[in-house]
């Protein structure tokens, strides 16, 4: 339910209806709930440790949820960051623009692959 009560700040298609999506699936809050309270609410880039494994970031322009100029101060805190802003999603541009997202992915992959 608060997928689609969340529908028009998560999707491109503010009308996109996830029911689908979550099917036959068993959402703990109680666990959600512990992660967004105490672990992210609580972690900064700058004072804690910082993160060194690569990154591969995937934000939507119309995601109203988490939007993405929220990462604008936070980038540069790390250092293997693979930004990449997609035009026509929303918080699930994994989903929304899956071709393009799989082929970002992909090159990613690659680019780290060659590196070492």
């Amino acid at each position: 339910l608060i997928y689609k009560l969340n529908g028009p700040q998560c999707w491109y298609d503010y009308r996109f209806d996830p029911t689908m999506l979550l099917k036959d699936t068993y959402w703990n809050m109680s666990i959600w709930n512990y992660i967004i309270s105490n672990l992210m609410a609580t972690y900064d880039l700058k004072q804690d440790k910082p993160i060194e494994a690569p990154v591969f970031l995937s934000l939507g322009i119309q995601d109203y949820l988490v939007p993405y100029t929220l990462w604008d101060d936070q980038k540069e805190k790390i250092p293997n960051l693979s930004y990449n802003l997609f035009e026509i999603s929303g918080h699930y541009s994994f989903f929304e623009e899956e071709e393009l997202f799989r082929t970002k992915v992909i090159d990613w992959i690659e680019k780290l692959r060659n590196e070492n």
